[in-house]
């Protein structure tokens, strides 16, 4: 069985016309080619409309595995925050609270992300610190890099809060600034890449479950 991870990023949604987070990932497979230090590991890349049907629908294991041919290690989860000052390691998820239309202006049923589950909160297993450090510790990194336990209760949370329930705390969440001269596509995409390969590293270690 080969192993996977998936990295998704967001579609278009107000404002974000050429969302942040997709014009990143969609860089990735390039790099992952050239720059990866675990290609035994597929790559795996969506783009997610900002829209909690699909969410709820659709980011399962099923989804990247139909065949089950695939042990998916992981997911990473990448979106946009207007306020965020750099990239943004997102540790905590609620179930409850999604109250904010998404681009079909419409809301969760009950505004809840999963609706047969005891868990208010989940939070990833993966040490964002470490992750941080190790980011910090790269010659080319030269922008903001913090963590956080509030991931905005809107459809990066829940999409968040799906796959940490889906995969069992085997999911991260990166919040990434809007593009600019500072925060091009491309350095937010290698600074995706780096935390990948800290998550796949986790993973394989003796501190995180090895299989979903």
């Amino acid at each position: 069985m080969s192993e996977a991870i998936v990295i998704t990023g967001f579609g278009p949604f107000g404002v974000h016309r050429n969302n942040a987070s997709w014009s990143a990932v969609q860089l990735l497979p390039n790099l992952w080619d050239k720059e990866g230090s675990d290609t035994n590991v597929e790559l795996i890349v969506e783009e997610i409309p900002v829209a909690y049907r699909f969410v709820q629908e659709c980011v399962s294991l099923c989804r990247w595995n139909k065949d089950g041919t695939k042990n998916i290690l992981g997911m990473i989860h990448v979106g946009v925050s207007s306020s965020a000052k750099g990239i943004v390691l997102e540790e905590v998820a609620c179930n409850e609270g999604y109250q904010k239309g998404d681009i079909d202006n419409s809301v969760p049923n009950c505004n809840k992300c999963v609706i047969n589950t005891e868990n208010s909160i989940l939070v990833t297993k993966f040490d964002t610190q470490k992750i941080v450090k190790e980011l910090r510790e790269k010659d080319w990194f030269d922008i903001e890099v913090s963590c956080s336990r509030n991931a905005g209760r809107y459809l990066c949370e829940f999409t968040f809060f799906k796959s940490l329930h889906c995969t069992k705390g085997n999911s991260l969440f990166i919040h990434v600034p809007p593009l600019s001269e500072t925060f091009t596509d491309e350095k937010m995409a290698k600074t995706i890449l780096t935390i990948a390969e800290g998550v796949i590293k986790q993973i394989k270690s003796e501190n995180i479950v090895k299989t979903i």
